[in-house]
């Protein structure tokens, strides 16, 4: 059976149709009902000729024969509707199994598996609200979705909600859900609150690890309290010898941004340190904040060096320039060569 669902998944992958069928049949001599895992490369083979719908007919032909397909299975077959871009199609189904009430967990999985693509939070919500009327218990998978789907969108009062739900439900809490709370914190910019669960996170004994880090002090430096990010920071510093630019990059925007300048110098100093360079957009932001407080010689000079090592200035950055030139009533013939 093995070698047989190796020759289908070939098939099925290169969409042949006809050539997983004709297995199917080979396969199935003498039994009424072609196993789940057969159906799934029919499915799958359907899907890549690009033909969701004959990949659900695929159910349909099961539930003729007065059998009903694994749930699973189901689960999957929204799957290729949500690729399809045919989210409502999908939805249909599940509202007909559950009218039916043979809807179960790992459907409503996949749905907000495929909300989170769609970008459509509040149906995430709802199928999660639509699982507890139906008395269909959660699991570890659902609670992963709906985290993946609240972060991705950085509804961080529902991820926050989610995570404290999944503990009342006996889930231990992991450093992969933590940080999907986290990044919900980042594009939220709730610093204060990224700060909490990453607190809540160590007393429960989860060690974070870098990305945690990094999602922290990205979310305190984006709500303004670029100190306590830099804290944080230095304290990564000393525990973490192997970090990476990313680790630096949104202390160093916000040191800039609120115009403390030697501040920055002195981090990028550290950096150095460490073999790790400033990269485009830290001299764009540089020049642009200098611009800002008609500092024209340090954003000749920071220009001079983004050219040197590599970085051709934007439109955006020499437009940056000329609105420095003209504060201080300045006109130069300064000239830049552009090309490689």
């Amino acid at each position: 059976m093995d070698d047989l669902l190796q020759a289908m998944r070939i098939r099925a992958n290169a969409g042949d149709v006809r050539g997983v069928r004709g297995l199917m049949r080979m396969g199935c001599r003498g039994t009424a009902r072609a196993p789940p895992a057969m159906l799934f490369e029919l499915m799958i083979a359907y899907r890549n000729r690009r033909k969701p719908l004959a990949a659900i007919s695929v159910l349909r032909e099961v539930n003729s024969t007065d059998s009903d397909p694994e749930p699973w299975l189901y689960a999957e077959g929204y799957k290729i509707l949500g690729q399809a871009g045919l989210l409502e199609k999908a939805m249909a189904m599940l509202r007909a199994r559950l009218k039916s009430g043979k809807a179960a967990v790992d459907e409503f999985n996949a749905l907000i598996s495929i909300s989170r693509k769609a970008d459509t939070r509040v149906n995430a919500w709802q199928l999660h609200e639509e699982m507890k009327k139906h008395k269909i218990s959660g699991n570890r998978s659902t609670f992963a979705a709906l985290l993946s789907c609240y972060a991705e969108n950085g509804d961080v009062a529902r991820a926050s909600r989610t995570l404290d739900e999944m503990k009342s439900e006996g889930y231990e809490a992991r450093l992969i859900e933590y940080s999907l709370v986290l990044k919900a914190c980042i594009k939220s910019k709730e610093g204060e609150l990224a700060l909490k669960h990453f607190r809540n996170m160590i007393s429960e004994g989860i060690s974070p690890d870098i990305i945690a880090f990094n999602s922290v002090i990205a979310s305190i430096s984006k709500s303004g309290d670029v100190d306590k990010a830099h804290e944080l920071l230095q304290l990564l510093m000393q525990q973490e010898e192997n970090l990476g630019y990313d680790s630096f990059a949104p202390v160093l925007v916000q040191l800039l941004d609120k115009g403390r300048f030697s501040d920055a110098a002195e981090l990028v100093e550290r950096m150095k340190e460490r073999n790790l360079y400033p990269d485009e957009a830290y001299f764009k932001c540089l020049i642009s904040n200098y611009s800002k407080v008609n500092r024209v010689e340090d954003a000749e000079r920071t220009l001079k060096e983004m050219i040197f090592r590599g970085y051709k200035p934007t439109v955006r950055t020499l437009t940056a320039m000329l609105n420095a030139y003209a504060r201080v009533s300045r006109v130069t013939s300064y000239s830049l060569r552009l090309a490689p």
